[in-house]
């Protein structure tokens, strides 16, 4: 079954990275693994509201901070998202320590960062 009020939420999304968004080809691919992870996020749960963390780079916050509030307008407000800044380095601490769910990073994971979250019980980087 197909959420027609998430698909036309995800498509203004990827519309607005389209005509905005940056002209680093990273930044992009980026902004659109955020969009797919948030619009393919389940919001069902009976008391709490859901809360989706992302931290790290201030390059990437305008990006994702725009994904993030048109996710929340999609969802109705029943998922909050939280964008914070510390720097790349910052957020890769943060999720190695399972303190948020997506690092927003202007640069790649470095290996210690990988072996940070490996031992930490986050497997998949």
């Amino acid at each position: 079954m197909v959420d027609h009020t998430l698909a036309a939420g995800c498509s203004n999304a990827i519309t607005l990275l389209e005509d905005k968004c940056c002209s680093s080809r990273y930044l992009k691919y980026f902004s659109f693994t955020v969009l797919l992870f948030v619009c393919n996020y389940p919001a069902t749960v009976a008391h709490a509201q859901p809360t989706i963390k992302i931290d790290g780079s201030s390059t990437v916050y305008p990006i994702t901070k725009i994904v993030a509030d048109q996710f929340q307008i999609t969802k109705n407000n029943t998922v909050a998202t939280i964008v914070d800044i510390s720097g790349s380095g910052g957020g890769f601490k943060k999720f190695c320590r399972g303190e948020i769910d997506i690092v927003n990073a202007s640069r790649p994971i470095l290996r210690d960062e990988i072996q940070q979250c490996r031992n930490s019980g986050i497997p998949n980087i």
